[in-house]
């Protein structure tokens, strides 16, 4: 009963950690989003065994082949993204991440038909793809490591020697059956791996965007157990009065009910705020659903500011990052509210001056504002009209993509675009290399950082 129970929540732990990255990454922050589909994958296949050890009439080996190689798949695929200012080569790699996440979903739905025939040999294929991944997910990791001399990949490397640890430990745990022999050791152990995997991925985002990270996870994981307790344990008591060995195929239903409740249960609480938007879509007017989103955004965002952080006592290159993390961000207010930039003393100052409120949504438009006119600040002084020299470097470089909008190396942009961003965006796809237009916005936000604190002196 023990190892039941331990599996359980083994399951439902790893479900959460998938959905809560899932959620926080969303579809711009891939690897967030790839680290938590390895999760979901992970946690379907550890609920696998105990089903197919509480019920031995249910052919589970189809959908164990099919999920087999995933994980590894999905944080091979992490990896690229999580490394990509560090790595070239990661950023030459992301534009293949939806055809092979194409591939992988297609191969494991041939894996589960090939398998289903009784064909052995696709097993072994599935465990070829998957030590694949991870050996491909290592070497990128090497290469970084040798070719970068910068803090950051150690967090990354971090991380993905926890992909490899858990692809490795699921791969045991399929071949050597340990969830059978009711192994606590081991189920506990891939638990503490897998809190170690879901903190250190959300902790490097949560840095990465100058935001605190326990509040909003500890809000997340505590409506989770609720939900869970008030559904999925109603499930759970019934099972656990159903000793009868005459009840088999019962006790059989009964299991997929429990898995299938949690994952609903974990999965409203955890995308509760984009189910609002859809009911928005469907039944609220175009205005009522843009304030509606304003303001659900603001709220969700509002648990993800530091309020801990002392501008005045970072240093320039943190100060720096974070600049350069808000002027990325200028298109999305939901994600502009969050960044620590919006308790800049000048902010506040300017806000009392024209007497508007003093709100997370106020501050991040006043900071919008104030990027813009440190933007308006780089332009060269003695050529009034816009250029392309290399005096206009640093500004072209953070005006037209931040400021303008325009998707520089996107093969899809509007067709209304003005002749001169046009002309600007033909000059950038022509002319500047990825690489290049990377680092003079880079020295572009330092600039920008150093006006912002020098106004605010």
């Amino acid at each position: 009963m023990s190892g039941l129970v331990l599996s359980y929540v083994l399951y439902a732990l790893t479900l959460w950690l998938g959905m809560a990255l899932i959620r926080r990454g969303g579809t711009t922050k891939w690897g967030l989003s790839l680290t938590g589909l390895g999760l979901v994958a992970y946690a379907i296949s550890l609920a696998l065994p105990r089903l197919a050890l509480e019920a031995p009439g249910t052919d589970i080996a189809p959908l164990t082949a099919a999920l087999l190689p995933l994980p590894g798949i999905f944080w091979c695929l992490a990896a690229v993204h999580l490394l990509q200012e560090d790595a070239p080569i990661s950023r030459r790699l992301q534009p293949f991440t939806p055809y092979v996440l194409v591939g992988a979903v297609l191969g494991a739905f041939g894996i589960a038909i090939v398998s289903s025939g009784g064909a052995t040999w696709v097993i072994s294929l599935a465990l070829a793809l998957s030590i694949l991944a991870q050996v491909v997910a290592l070497l990128l990791v090497g290469h970084v490591y040798r070719s970068s001399a910068q803090k950051r990949p150690w967090s990354a490397i971090l991380v993905v020697c926890l992909f490899f640890g858990l692809s490795t430990g699921w791969l045991l745990l399929q071949t050597t059956n340990l969830i059978d022999s009711n192994s606590e050791l081991a189920l506990a152990a891939l638990g503490f791996d897998l809190l170690l995997l879901g903190w250190a991925v959300a902790w490097l985002d949560a840095f990465e965007e100058g935001e605190t990270l326990p509040p909003d996870l500890q809000r997340s994981f505590a409506a989770s157990v609720v939900a869970v307790a008030l559904i999925a344990g109603q499930v759970l008591l019934v099972m656990l009065r159903s000793v009868s060995d005459s009840a088999e195929s019962w006790r059989s239903a009964m299991m997929l009910l429990l898995h299938g409740v949690t994952a609903a249960a974990i999965a409203f609480q955890v995308f509760v705020t984009p189910l609002q938007k859809l009911f928005d879509r469907l039944v609220g007017d175009r205005v009522e659903r843009k304030a509606n989103d304003s303001l659900r955004d603001a709220a969700d965002a509002f648990t993800r500011i530091d309020t801990r952080t002392n501008l005045a006592a970072l240093d320039d290159e943190t100060f720096a990052r974070l600049t350069r993390r808000a002027l990325s961000h200028m298109s999305s207010l939901s994600r502009l509210t969050t960044s620590p930039l919006t308790r800049l003393p000048i902010i506040e100052q300017r806000l009392t001056a024209r007497g508007a409120h003093n709100n997370s949504l106020d501050r991040a438009l006043e900071l919008r504002t104030l990027l813009i006119e440190s933007i308006e600040r780089l332009k060269p002084v003695e050529d009034g009209s816009p250029g392309t020299s290399d005096a206009w470097r640093h500004f072209n470089a953070v005006y037209y993509p931040y400021v303008r909008g325009l998707k520089l190396f996107s093969r899809y942009h509007a067709n209304d675009l003005s002749e001169g961003d046009r002309a600007m965006l033909d000059w950038f796809r022509s002319s500047v290399p990825e690489r290049t237009l990377h680092n003079w916005q880079t020295a572009a936000a330092r600039l920008i950082a150093q006006d912002l604190r020098e106004r605010g002196d």
